[in-house]
């Protein structure tokens, strides 16, 4: 007799083996396109086509914070964030990790983690769980990784 998975056992299986990928995927040598060594231009796709240096990018989130537009405006500081320590080597972006796989590859000792988590919560409750949260939260943020890009000195 032929046996046929059930639905519920087919989906089971599948979030078991998509856990099984993201447990493994930073140890296994899956064939990836690696942003961070295509080149220093790559770095500036991090932004999505938002803007084209860390300058214009922060700029354009105190524009979207003026606007009201808190979502963007956090989304852009975190990227910009995440691509700031891409560029010291403290992460490696790769489009297919998640904050978390940064989170754990950023390296508690680094003076920016806490910046990092801090703003990493703050993206995950305004961008994926849609939460309200104060302009002055955000202008804080906004204005936090700009201090740490100024203290980079990367005017672009």
């Amino acid at each position: 007799r032929c046996y046929l998975p059930s639905a519920l056992e087919a989906g089971l299986l599948a979030c078991l083996a998509h856990l099984l990928y993201l447990a493994l995927a930073d140890t296994l040598p899956f064939r990836r396109r690696r942003v961070a060594s295509a080149g220093r231009k790559a770095r500036w796709e991090i932004l999505e086509g938002a803007a084209t240096d860390w300058r214009d990018a922060l700029q354009l989130a105190r524009a979207k914070l003026a606007d009201g537009d808190l979502k963007r405006a956090v989304w852009i500081a975190h990227r910009v964030l995440l691509g700031l320590l891409d560029q010291q080597g403290a992460v490696h972006f790769t489009g297919w990790k998640t904050n978390s796989h940064y989170l754990r590859e950023c390296a508690s000792a680094h003076p920016w983690r806490n910046t990092f988590a801090e703003l990493t919560e703050l993206y995950e409750q305004v961008v994926y769980a849609s939460r309200q949260v104060s302009a002055e939260v955000v202008e804080a943020s906004v204005a936090q990784v700009d201090r740490l890009c100024a203290e980079t000195g990367t005017q672009s």
